[in-house]
């Protein structure tokens, strides 16, 4: 293994012991690059000067603060390069423009008198270079990983590529890299201080592998950026053309004031979610779609049937059965046991309510199995002793079970005779015809329906109105008299030419309230 220092060449010019100290702020200095600097700090200026009239070698150190103008000898690094002055111009009068160009490094040993400026006494350290296997394979793993940085890399030309392949020199190659590269102050200070190439070179791989990471992520978020971009912007220029056409069609309208119009309807209407949901959607289809196309009228109705639908509105029960009666029998002569049975229904479900007024709202739920009810909650318990003394008194021969059950039915609750305000002794029969769904120990009446059978003109609708009135609902009136298609009522499919909803959803907005009496 053949080891050389840099400092052998006898190209380089004689470096004094000492050398004026000239601190940079925002940059470093390597050997062998060139480097330009504008200097504007009267200490500096001095410094500059007074080195062109002697041998226009220079010490650059640098600093971790870069805000301080006149640093002191605590305040700037131990390692620097020297330096020497190639060229100065002065593009004012409190400014000048340097080129220098690195040496070689150096370490200070002692600092001298720091007026009028930094002056220390340096040892030059120069660098180790140990040319074997292990330098070689660095260095080819620092030109792949720097070409593919500089590919990367928006801010390098591809020159800087084809230049760093002709670089021979490993330590020319190490301070090219990182001059060019984006390396931090302290990163660049802790690759000038390092005394072997080998160690150079392991401290920029750790560096250019993670610029490297960091620029893929950038570009692959700058790509992103750049399709949402693209996307966005295509999307706006032909949204500006349809405008366009339309103007040249004379079919322009206030597009914004008509979605903005729906938009506001929409959000008044109370309808839930999944409902909202799908009609904004519909309503985004329709404000890019001409009025020309086929389904423009078609979402056009459809918005506004579900707009004008009740969602929100809702009529509150009156259940009060005096009033019922009393209305009843103002509208219908007679139909005693037809108003009896309507009355039975609104007795059930004023019963039900003031029970459980959520008793409605959990119609639908499985009830509870019921114990079977003792034979002894039949019978009077105070009474036994008298039943028992039936028994002895009934003759031995001659006496049916008639005979028997007679004696006992004035001590036995009677069961023939339903009590239609007491939701226990209730059956799927009892009310309106219809089994009902059990809510716990009562039931609701939830979907049930009063059926009136008649020929036409005895009253059934009217029927129907004076329960309305009764109750405080809306009325509609719904005739399915020769109706042979289901979709009549549930309405047809969108695709069908005048489509509509069913014969249910338009009594529903004609009712103008969401719960009316059909």
């Amino acid at each position: 293994m053949a080891k050389r220092k840099t400092s052998d060449d006898p190209k380089l010019p004689p470096i004094p012991s000492t050398l004026p100290i000239l601190p940079l702020r925002n940059t470093l200095a390597y050997p062998s690059m060139v480097l330009p600097l504008a200097v504007g700090i009267p200490r500096s200026m001095k410094l500059i000067e007074d080195a062109l009239q002697g041998d226009r070698l220079i010490g650059l150190v640098g600093m971790g603060d870069g805000s301080i103008e006149e640093p002191g000898p605590d305040q700037v690094w131990q390692f620097g390069t020297v330096a020497r002055i190639h060229r100065v111009v002065r593009a004012q009068e409190d400014t000048m423009q340097v080129i220098v160009q690195g040496m070689e490094r150096f370490e200070i040993v002692e600092w001298l008198e720091p007026k009028p400026y930094l002056r220390a006494n340096i040892k030059v350290r120069p660098d180790v270079v140990e040319e074997d296997l292990e330098l070689d394979a660095l260095v080819r793993s620092l030109r792949e990983l720097a070409r593919e940085v500089v590919a990367l890399s928006p801010h390098l030309p591809d020159e800087v590529g084809r230049f760093l392949a002709q670089v021979e020199d490993p330590r020319h190659l190490v301070y090219v890299i990182t001059a060019n590269a984006r390396v931090g102050k302290e990163e660049g200070q802790e690759i000038l201080e390092a005394d072997k190439v080998k160690d150079k070179i392991r401290i920029l791989i750790r560096h250019l592998t993670r610029e490297r990471e960091i620029l893929t992520l950038e570009q692959k978020i700058q790509s992103e950026a750049h399709e949402e971009m693209d996307k966005a912007q295509r999307e706006y220029f032909l949204r500006q053309q349809l405008r366009a056409i339309r103007k040249e069609l004379g079919d322009e309208e206030e597009s914004g004031e008509f979605v903005e119009e729906y938009k506001q309807r929409i959000l008044a209407s109370g309808m839930p979610h999944e409902a909202r949901k799908e009609v904004l959607r519909e309503l985004k289809r329709l404000d890019g779609m001409p009025p020309q196309a086929a389904e423009y009228s078609l979402i056009k109705t459809y918005l506004d049937w579900m707009v004008e639908i009740p969602w929100k509105k809702k009529s509150e029960d009156r259940l009060d059965v005096e009033n019922a009666r009393q209305i009843l029998d103002e509208d219908h002569y007679d139909l005693a046991e037809v108003k009896s049975r309507i009355l039975e229904y609104l007795a059930v479900r004023k019963l039900i309510t003031e029970r459980d007024p959520a008793a409605t709202e959990t119609a639908g739920k499985k009830p509870p199995k019921k114990k079977p009810e003792p034979l002894e909650k039949k019978v009077k318990a105070t009474l036994v002793e008298d039943v028992i003394g039936i028994f002895h008194e009934l003759p031995d021969e001659g006496v049916s079970d008639s005979d028997i059950e007679a004696e006992l039915s004035e001590f036995v609750e009677p069961e023939d005779e339903p009590d239609f305000y007491d939701p226990d002794h209730l059956s799927d029969e009892d009310v309106l015809g219809e089994p009902e769904v059990a809510v716990g120990p009562r039931r609701a009446t939830a979907g049930t329906i009063l059926c009136f059978v008649g020929p036409p003109g005895v009253g059934k609708t009217s029927l129907g109105q004076s329960i309305a009135r009764a109750l405080g609902r809306e009325f509609t009136r719904m005739s399915l008299g020769g109706m042979r298609d289901e979709a009549e009522i549930r309405g047809h499919r969108r695709t069908y030419i005048g489509a509509l909803p069913g014969r249910i959803i338009q009594g529903i907005k004609r009712a103008g309230t969401r719960n009316p009496v059909f």
